[in-house]
């Protein structure tokens, strides 16, 4: 039948355009526009007319927004090519902004960087605990952000004051607690985390056991995975600015080169979990911040600003004498190496070895820091952990890498950088205890250097 009919409305269309053609040839007026045409031509050629203005009006229509109610107004379009520009216009500008305010802060000292990197603490601890967060059950229960909180201050407490332990008995001190205070410092800690269980149990409610403790658990996983290593940074800045400034530039160095290797040699992909990371720029990254790193290390040792430890919370310049870190020694080359370059000695700064270290551990197992925080937003179904910075999301996406490099400088140094014993630190530990204690140090320093055979 759906043949017969097409072949129908074949044939009609022929025999109207024969009758056209005739009309057209005496003179009259083509189409439907003419009177002695059928009525055939104009269901034909009129109505498809009509339907064309129609839909000519309405589509004009629509795109100046005066259209019918019922259709949908079209708004102007902003070309991708454009709109991919502007972003990246805007997490660049971001991104010199971040840079020159972080050298800002270096130069302001000590207290202004441990200052923001309390700051920083805290706004990734909002950031991490609101991926979880019900907005609407928590405003039936107050109660567990307050224990959020709560658990967060005694946390840092802790961490802080461990990791910066000189620091904090120097301030005690001078400050006019007793010098035993200190050693309550830990238990104190405790007894606080403590009482939190016990304000945490008393405040579950019946019908939020579940949400309750999942916060709590979520809670503590992020004060140890992140609030824990970042802790350490305090320790890095004043153990000398420069055990700062190597692991924290080195992850901002390994990021731009890995992305400019990348977009001008990317072939192969690196990880599943971010397609757009490949392996000519991670190579690429670790062979530039390698060189980056040993450039820092040199340039960095030369300013008693970076290289003298912090041991008060105040505001004045550190001055000191450099340790022998920071001074050049002479390295036996392994004899494979003699034969090719005719070196058998090389002079470096110990320093500079360092800085290759640490820019290593930035550039090969740093970035997986970044991968496992990608791991948790695709788990999430969240693109960014935040948006207080345009172009970048949240503190997290800049900092993701930078939470374990911290943690990776903190030990390292405790290794192989601060291994030897600092006489400063025992010497003023001596002078702080009371003069029977003092007394008792010293004679058993001295019966122990006569029984070496030291002094008579």
């Amino acid at each position: 039948c759906g043949k017969s009919v097409r072949e129908m409305r074949a044939n009609e269309k022929r025999k109207l355009r024969a009758k056209l053609k005739d009309t057209d040839d005496s003179g009259s007026e083509p189409g439907f526009w003419s009177n002695t045409a059928t009525s055939g031509v104009e269901d034909e050629k009129k109505i498809p007319n009509k339907q064309n203005t129609k839909d000519n009006t309405n589509a004009d229509d629509e795109i100046m927004g005066i259209g019918d109610s019922n259709q949908k107004v079209v708004q102007p379009k902003v070309e991708p090519k454009k709109r991919k520009w502007g972003d990246l216009l805007v997490r660049a500008s971001w991104s010199v902004v971040m840079v020159f305010g972080f050298f800002g802060l270096i130069l302001a000292g000590h207290i202004f960087v441990f200052g923001v990197v309390i700051l920083v603490q805290s706004a990734l601890y909002s950031e991490i605990s609101a991926l979880r967060k019900d907005v609407e059950k928590e405003k039936k229960m107050p109660f567990v952000n307050f224990n959020r909180w709560y658990f967060f201050v005694v946390f840092m407490v802790l961490a802080h004051g461990r990791s910066l332990r000189p620091q904090v008995q120097e301030f005690l001190l001078s400050n006019g607690f007793p010098p035993g205070f200190y050693t309550t410092h830990e238990f104190i800690c405790f007894v606080l985390y403590s009482l939190g269980i016990v304000n945490f149990v008393l405040t579950l409610r019946k019908g939020h056991f579940g949400y309750c403790f999942e916060m709590f658990v979520w809670t503590h996983m992020t004060l140890l995975l992140v609030i824990l290593q970042t802790s350490w940074l305090g320790a890095n800045i004043f153990s000398g600015m420069i055990w700062f400034v190597i692991p924290a530039f080195s992850v901002v160095v390994n990021d731009i080169t890995a992305y400019l290797f990348g977009r001008a040699f990317g072939r192969t992909p690196l990880i599943a979990i971010s397609p757009k990371k490949t392996w000519e720029g991670f190579i690429g990254a670790t062979v530039a911040t390698i060189l980056i790193g040993f450039l820092m290390a040199t340039i960095f040792s030369e300013y008693q600003h970076m290289v003298c430890p912090k041991k008060t919370f105040d505001f004045r310049s550190t001055t000191c004498e450099p340790s022998t870190v920071f001074q050049y020694v002479d390295y036996q080359v392994p004899f494979y190496i003699t034969r090719f370059t005719g070196w058998s000695t090389v002079t470096l700064k110990p320093v500079q070895l360092h800085g290759i270290a640490l820019a290593s551990f930035a550039s090969i197992i740093g970035p997986f820091g970044g991968f496992f925080a990608s791991g948790i937003k695709r788990a999430l179904k969240k693109k960014d952990f935040g948006d207080i910075i345009p172009g970048h999301g949240g503190l997290t996406d800049r900092f993701d890498c930078q939470i374990l490099m911290g943690a990776f400088a903190f030990f390292y140094c405790r290794t192989f950088v601060f291994s030897s014993i600092d006489v400063d630190t025992i010497v003023n530990s001596v002078m702080k205890m009371k003069l029977e204690d003092q007394l008792q140090v010293y004679e058993g320093i001295v019966e122990n250097l006569k029984a070496l055979g030291h002094i008579a």
